[in-house]
């Protein structure tokens, strides 16, 4: 379900309304040689960014996928409804309309899968092409929304069963609405793309909830009526639904303005068994492989290493694309270092002051000035606030990191259920309360000002969005530092354990397919040319 994930990361559309490409990943732009006419990268709207992800997710998913070829076709039509939606000015688009004015003549869909066959991509999706044409696509792309943030949630382990059961009963109070629909009837194309979803489902419940959500019950068994002679005329999609239980369902692919963060956390990661696997595909973070000077491009070779060259990517590319001040550029990028090595088991121990030594100061890239006419490095921005490195409570603030960033996402997307999600912001409140209250918080130290700007973020989270939204949730005190005397109280290296209870119930939220990605992540392959797998 990753490449669902990947793509939506490619374009996507902003708060204001604007049409944003990421022009690093060329993987869907060498599709658009749009109706043949403008030559590839040359995509300029959202129409035709769509009609080429639409032939890159086709290619990807057929090429690294072993789909049987209508249930591809089904998967890739209901992403093509759910991105048209996600554009305000393209919600209301036919899709049967935008396949012939936008697709059809693509000349990349319309070649040969493989040379020695005549099939082409185009003759995949004819076969249920008259999925379009149905009212109900739009509650289909709505079952296709909740499954795949419930594959995610299983899959990284942060599924909490009483706060998202909501979610399965979405699932089930649309599946019963389109399985007692009068359309779902016997062998029609309605009938088996229900069936297509309620299977997935049914295998996600009792593969990975069996012992972990009891209260997720699989579905019924599809009911499709008789086919007669005169079967019942299905209702253009164009046509307006009456349904209010859709109207219930969160869209879960979507965007949000802190994807580096999420986008990171896809290029290395730690499998289940503890292999740490690498997407050679996404160069943007190997590019700074060239590790203690010594090593070269591209020869990261394991976790340690990625997690080095993975610190000055997410450093240069935060620098380059916003405006932050460099002091809390910094402050993000070393809370991120503090959880991606806590991400695996072998790391989690490690003192970031000793790896920020070995791994990271002798960086060449990390070394080069940013500007030609300027002699600041990216070393300057962090050795400012490199003391950050040596304080235990370091782990409790990226606790607090990971609950700002979920938070940010769940408001984004309009995700967010103020009941079942209260308890993130009182995590929040109580790791931050603790913190407020150490002795080490004192007037114009590091210490306090990291937790002001954390402090201050959520604040700003719960006024811009939670105003009108989750009134439960309430904005954080003031800060009361300590005053600052001749002998401060010395802190504590952060290699010390914490005592902290609070923060073991906080859930990491960037993980290794992450809120990204819900559904944001970069494209991953599972052919052996695309991935390495390194033991560590």
């Amino acid at each position: 379900h990753r490449k669902f994930a990947t793509i939506d990361d490619y374009f996507y559309v902003t708060d204001d309304g604007q049409v944003r490409v990421d022009t690093q990943h060329t993987s869907i732009l060498q599709y658009c040689n749009y109706e043949n006419n403008s030559g590839p990268y040359n995509c300029n709207d959202y129409f035709q960014l769509t009609s080429c992800g639409f032939v890159y997710l086709l290619k990807t998913l057929k090429d690294n996928y072993k789909l049987e070829d209508d249930k591809l076709a089904e998967y890739v039509i209901l992403w093509l409804s759910y991105k048209l939606n996600r554009h305000s000015k393209c919600s209301g688009t036919n899709l049967n309309d935008f396949y012939t004015n936008h697709i059809e003549k693509n000349e990349y869909y319309n070649k040969k899968i493989k040379d020695d066959d005549t099939t082409t991509y185009k003759d995949i999706i004819d076969k249920k092409k008259d999925l379009m044409d149905i009212k109900e696509i739009s509650k289909f792309s709505g079952l296709f929304s909740i499954l795949f943030y419930l594959y995610y949630l299983f899959h990284v382990e942060r599924l909490n069963c009483e706060n998202n059961l909501n979610l399965a009963n979405n699932f089930g109070d649309i599946f019963k609405e389109l399985n007692e629909d009068s359309n779902n009837k016997e062998n029609s194309s309605y009938n088996k793309l229900l069936s297509t979803l309620s299977n997935d489902y049914n295998i996600l419940i009792n593969k990975y909830g069996k012992n972990k959500c009891t209260n997720f019950k699989s579905l019924p068994e599809l009911t499709p009526q008789k086919s007669f002679a005169q079967p019942t005329t299905l209702i253009p999609e164009g046509t307006p639904s009456s349904s209010s239980i859709l109207n219930t369902v969160i869209p879960v692919l979507s965007t949000f303005s802190h994807r580096k963060f999420a986008t990171i956390d896809d290029y290395f990661y730690v499998t289940d068994d503890g292999q740490v696997r690498v997407d050679t595909q996404h160069t943007s973070i190997l590019q700074y492989c060239n590790y203690e000077n010594n090593s070269g491009p591209y020869n990261c070779n394991d976790y340690f290493q990625l997690t080095s060259c993975g610190f000055v990517y997410l450093l240069k590319t935060l620098k380059d694309n916003y405006k932050l001040e460099d002091d809390k550029l910094a402050e993000y990028v070393i809370l991120w270092l503090s959880y991606k090595l806590n991400r695996h088991s072998k790391c989690s121990g490690t003192n970031l002051n000793d790896f920020y030594t070995n791994h990271i100061e002798k960086n060449e890239y990390y070394n080069k000035k940013i500007k030609d006419d300027d002699t600041t490095t990216y070393k300057d921005i962090i050795d400012k606030k490199k003391d950050l490195m040596d304080i235990k409570e370091i782990s409790k603030f990226s606790g607090l990191f990971s609950i700002l960033f979920y938070l940010y996402y769940l408001f984004h997307v309009e995700r967010l259920n103020c009941e079942n999600n209260l308890n993130l912001a009182n995590n929040f409140g109580d790791i931050f309360k603790e913190l407020n209250e150490d002795s080490n918080n004192k007037e114009n130290s590091s210490y306090n000002k990291l937790l002001s700007t954390l402090s201050n973020d959520y604040n700003i989270l719960i006024n811009k969005y939670g105003k009108n939204k989750c009134t439960n949730f309430k904005s954080l005190p003031e800060l009361t530092p300590q005053k600052s005397f001749a002998q401060p109280t010395t802190l504590i290296p952060e290699g010390t354990p914490s005592s902290s209870s609070i923060l073991n119930t906080v859930i990491p939220v960037l993980s290794t397919f992450s809120v990204i990605s819900l559904f944001l992540g970069v494209a991953y392959k599972v052919n052996n040319k695309e991935f390495i797998n390194i033991i560590f």
